[in-house]
């Protein structure tokens, strides 16, 4: 703590034995007597008036103190909370830019066989990326204790964020793929390999999650597989693939035969992935609905243990000791009340005192001239 405390202005604090003054000044008796030994000790006034040079003492060195500005520097807190270590990859290939289902507006003639079938969901006008998008920003706002990082990917994967907590740097990510249209091409294996690249040299926190969300497979060579099986098992991570499914095309969950799994690109990542020996899921989803399910889904399977950092901002303490001042100033003024209140009440007895006589002669006196 203290190799963490900063002063603005230090050189306020010369002004600190200022604070001895109360302790120099003597308190005048009001009373004028004869002779003071007749009065008895009094510890409670005595102990009032060190208590009354003690609250003066603090007032004085509250203000000064704050005049000199302290405050805690920006620190990082290791914390224990429940997550994982997330990341997203997200097809950004021009099939993403696309709706889920083709429209009545659609050029196809047999649209109207297609609106009859279960996968068409009315005016789906935004397209399946920008869907995608929305949902992992909902999915990422609900997770304050995850470390998330973004790669979009189509022919090369791009890291657009790195490992965060930031919610508001994770938005500005998500919304950034918002821009422009996809390439042609997709390349889920090196988005693979680069989303576990994402953990180089970073240590076990207690839970890795990979999101694959993609409306196509990928045809992947055996060093390509082998290489990739060799990274995702080194780290222990957790493999998620979110297949949004297009108009007749086969589901992740079809009876086919081996022959000819090899020969479907999302059939044949769907069985590759399920094989590594990792925690594996497939999801399949045909609408925005199905999506918002599958995230749902991760969310609640993905809450583990989890270290994570949280940045504590700077901590002005100036704020704080003025009004410790300011306390401390009401209370020597309430420690004054009581004998300000005595001397008024005996006010009456005051000319007495002064004259020096005692105090049945000046009755006395009042009666014989009254």
């Amino acid at each position: 703590m203290i190799d963490r405390l900063h002063l603005d202005a230090p050189f306020w604090l010369l002004l600190l034995p200022l604070a001895a003054l109360p302790w120099l000044s003597r308190a005048r008796d009001a009373r004028v007597l004869p002779w003071t030994a007749l009065l008895p000790r009094d510890p409670a006034a005595d102990w009032l008036l060190r208590l009354r040079k003690l609250l003066g003492s603090l007032a004085i060195a509250a203000i000064v103190t704050s005049l000199a500005g302290p405050y805690r520097a920006q620190t990082t807190v290791e914390r224990i909370g429940r997550g994982s270590e997330i990341v997203l990859l997200l097809d950004r290939s021009r099939s993403m830019d696309q709706p889920f289902v083709e429209t009545p507006r659609s050029i196809n003639p047999y649209w109207q066989e297609k609106r009859q079938g279960a996968l068409y969901s009315g005016d789906a006008a935004e397209g399946k990326g920008r869907i995608a998008r929305a949902v992992l920003a909902d999915f990422a706002r609900g997770r304050p204790h995850d470390l998330i990082a973004y790669i979009v990917f189509s022919s090369q994967p791009i890291t657009v964020l790195g490992f965060t907590q930031n919610q508001d740097m994770i938005d500005a990510a998500i919304a950034a793929g918002d821009v422009g249209r996809g390439l042609q091409d997709t390349d889920i294996g090196r988005a693979l390999l680069a989303g576990a690249a994402l953990w180089d040299d970073r240590p076990w926190r207690g839970s890795r999650t990979l999101v694959l969300v993609s409306d196509g497979g990928a045809q992947l060579d055996d060093e390509t597989r082998a290489r990739i099986a060799w990274e995702l098992r080194r780290r222990q991570v957790a493999i998620n693939f979110i297949y949004i499914r297009s108009y007749n095309s086969h589901g992740l969950h079809e009876q086919v035969a081996e022959d000819d799994i090899a020969k479907i690109p999302e059939l044949a990542l769907h069985h590759w992935l399920g094989s590594l020996g990792l925690s594996y899921h497939g999801y399949e989803a045909e609408n925005a609905t199905d999506l918002r399910q599958a995230i749902a889904d991760i969310g609640a399977r993905e809450n583990a243990p989890i270290a994570y950092t949280e940045t504590e901002p700077r901590r002005p303490f100036a704020p704080g000791l003025r009004w410790l001042a300011f306390a401390a100033v009401l209370g020597w003024w309430a420690l004054l009340l009581p004998g300000w209140l005595a001397g008024r009440a005996g006010r009456g007895a005051r000319p007495a005192a002064r004259s020096g006589l005692p105090l049945r002669a000046a009755r006395q006196q009042q009666g014989d001239v009254s």
